[in-house]
């Protein structure tokens, strides 16, 4: 039995498309439109008759999209829409249309068990995208050992396939548990956090992420993990010291652990497209 996309489904493609553009970094200088919205701004007679939503961008998606190289992400965006029973066409260079299929396998209802889902087979497609992409190694540890694959993130009422590919990590079993765990400890941790803190500290990681290969930034902030605590401070067996002293020497000897471990994370800068780090997944 096949059945036409509901209306809600194209509601949920635009918010996933929105997460997809956050993902990349490209969530600028872009706009969405209903079919309705779009012929009152373009006239009766334009491209993208038919659709059901219109996306304009002038950000890097015009270029992924009309000169792809080795940035083509055509494939993955049209299987994203066709999770949600859509496929999208160029009508400029500067815009997009998604249309639904005529067609499409029904849905389970939003009570069936989670496990009924993963049979279907958009599920089953989705997960063989995500492990091709990691050539069949676990992205943690890189053995080949039988993988999962692990939602980053879920939101109340999709389906398991209806997210990005970056939201999905190929874990084998070990770090499959192993990253569940450290992301709940996450979630507990982030009440701690004001807002703005949580969006600094979201900027400044992927600032560093950006610039930096991912070993020094990792060695850098494991320093200041360790501080204060852990820097050895040298004296001879038969000095005593004051606790001024050791306050002194205490503060010396930390400032040259970070003093050493920030310069090598500078010292090996280099501009992203020379870095030679595919992590993380989602980036172009």
């Amino acid at each position: 039995m096949t059945v036409v996309p509901s209306k809600e489904q194209i509601e949920v493609l635009r918010e996933v498309f929105v997460e997809w553009l956050r993902m990349h970094n490209i969530d600028y200088d872009f706009e969405l439109y209903t079919q309705e919205e779009w012929t009152e701004r373009e006239g009766a007679d334009h491209f993208l008759k038919g659709s059901e939503l219109v996306i304009t961008f002038e950000n890097d998606l015009l270029t992924y999209l009309n000169y792809p190289g080795e940035n083509d992400v055509t494939g993955e965006l049209q299987d994203l829409a066709g999770g949600f029973g859509y496929w999208f066409e160029l009508g400029h260079a500067w815009n997009i249309g998604f249309y639904r299929f005529d067609d499409w396998p029904p849905l389970l209802s939003e009570n069936a068990p989670y496990s009924e889902k993963l049979k279907d087979q958009r599920w089953k497609d989705k997960r063989k995208r995500i492990l091709a992409r990691s050539n069949n190694h676990c992205e943690e540890c890189n053995t080949q050992a039988k993988l999962d694959v692990h939602h980053c993130y879920y939101r109340y009422g999709r389906q398991p396939w209806q997210y990005p590919d970056g939201a999905f990590l190929a874990l084998c079993r070990n770090c499959h548990e192993k990253r569940a765990e450290a992301e709940l400890r996450f979630r507990l941790f982030l009440p701690t956090l004001r807002t703005s803190e949580l969006e600094l500290i979201q900027r400044v990681l992927r600032h560093c992420q950006y610039w930096f290969p991912r070993d020094a930034v990792h060695d850098f902030m494991e320093t200041l993990d360790k501080i204060p605590g852990n820097i050895s401070i040298e004296s001879s067996d038969d000095q005593v010291l004051t606790e001024d002293e050791y306050k002194k020497r205490k503060f010396s000897a930390e400032y040259r652990a970070l003093r050493s471990k920030l310069f090598t994370m500078l010292k090996r800068a280099d501009h992203p497209l020379n870095r030679g780090d595919d992590w993380p997944r989602n980036w172009l």
